[in-house]
């Protein structure tokens, strides 16, 4: 039945008219007010989700400038650091320098006292000799006495040479510093790779220092210098000339020859042919080295090598393999080129460590039970971590 139908129908019923009216109002009232409901619960949501979103901007953004703080409160820590070394390193390098400088004003003084002692000599000697000759030489005594009083006289009149104590206490410089500043070692700068490493010592029983070298010699083409000690040659311990002698007697011309060398602390492989050039226009029967040499020393003392003394559990060089008894020979390039004849110093491993920032991979060329490898180590931040 319809509206209209029923409308008619009920028409002879005003009480049943009104009812159904008012239901009719009443549902479209209650639709309405749903459909306005819904529109305010969507905008509601709407304000939550941008709410939410500027929520994560701001959460983003806060990160962000954590990273930058974190990151700028990393970079000071690590110039600090390193302004720290720099500090610490002139000072030692100052103290050096005055210590040469005070073994030089000792040595200079002792020259000038010596050239005193021989001039007045010199000066005796002739008043006694003029003497003794207008004696008819019957005052020769005198002579001998003018050389006495001259040297004496030099003596007593040169200065006092100061004493350069320093010379004694040269390997204890870098402890000193260190102790002066609080510290029992430098500052680490740099990334964290998780070993620690000693440099290793080895002294030979005695070797000879070269005092002068002639060109177109052996020497000269294996790249020897004035103040090398030599220590070995051929592989074989040298403490003479004589010893040097009998090795190079078994060698042939033009045969490779090996010497090994400490220079400055180092240890030196230099190898070139077997010569018998003395100088560039002499030849001997034997090959000859070409080198004059110096008195003996014995115990020459020199660095074997930096070698890894522990590893950091779970660290970058952990995982990476590095393990204790490696022996580094260099690290990204800094130290001995491969197939060289020097070593790494510990002093260069740290320079060279201390210089690196976290994310930065380290590649360490090493020999391991006698065979080459290298390793690739990224370094993670250092958070206060002592080791390398």
């Amino acid at each position: 039945m319809g509206v209209a139908a029923f409308v008619s129908s009920s028409s002879a019923n005003p009480t049943v008219l009104g009812a159904v009216l008012v239901g009719f109002l009443a549902a479209g009232c209650s639709t309405a007010e749903a459909s306005q409901a819904d529109t305010r619960l969507d905008a509601v949501e709407r304000e939550i989700a941008e709410a939410q979103g500027r929520l994560r901007a701001v959460k983003a953004e806060v990160a962000e400038a954590e990273a930058r703080a974190e990151a700028a409160r990393a970079e000071a820590e690590f110039q600090g650091c390193q302004a720290k070394v720099t500090q610490l390193r002139a000072e030692m390098e100052r103290r050096r320098a005055q210590c040469a400088k005070d073994v030089a004003d000792r040595n200079l003084c002792i020259a000038h006292n010596s050239e005193r002692t021989a001039t007045s000599g010199i000066v005796g000697c002739g008043l006694g000799l003029a003497v003794a000759a207008m004696s008819g030489g019957t005052a020769t005594p005198w002579a001998l006495g003018g050389c006495a009083a001259g040297a004496g006289a030099g003596a007593l009149s040169g200065d006092e040479c100061p004493a350069a104590t320093c010379a004694a206490n040269l390997d204890d410089i870098d402890s000193t510093v260190m102790r002066e500043n609080g510290l029992d070692a430098p500052p680490r700068c740099g990334g964290f790779a998780g070993l620690d490493a000693v440099e290793g010592r080895a002294i030979a029983a005695s070797g000879l220092p070269v005092q002068r070298l002639k060109p177109g010699t052996y020497a000269d083409a294996a790249n020897m210098a004035v103040g090398d000690v030599l220590i070995s040659v051929q592989g074989i311990p040298v403490g003479s000339v004589d010893d040097i002698e009998r090795v190079l007697s078994a060698v042939s011309d033009r045969q490779a020859l090996r010497v090994d060398v400490v220079r400055e602390g180092r240890l030196f492989h230099l190898s070139a042919p077997a010569s018998r050039h003395v100088d560039r226009d002499r030849r001997a029967d034997t090959p000859k080295l070409g080198i004059l040499l110096g008195a003996p020393v014995a115990q020459v003392q020199y660095r074997a090598g930096v070698f890894v003394s522990s590893v950091v559990p779970n660290s970058p060089a952990a995982t990476t393999g590095l393990r204790a008894g490696d022996r580094l020979e260099n690290v990204n390039a800094v130290g001995a080129p491969a197939g060289s004849n020097t070593n790494l110093s510990l002093g260069e491993l740290e320079a060279a460590m201390g210089d690196l920032r976290p994310g930065t991979q380290v590649d360490f060329r090493l020999v391991r039970d006698g065979r080459a490898a290298v390793a690739h180590v990224q370094l993670e931040p250092r958070r206060g971590r002592a080791s390398l």
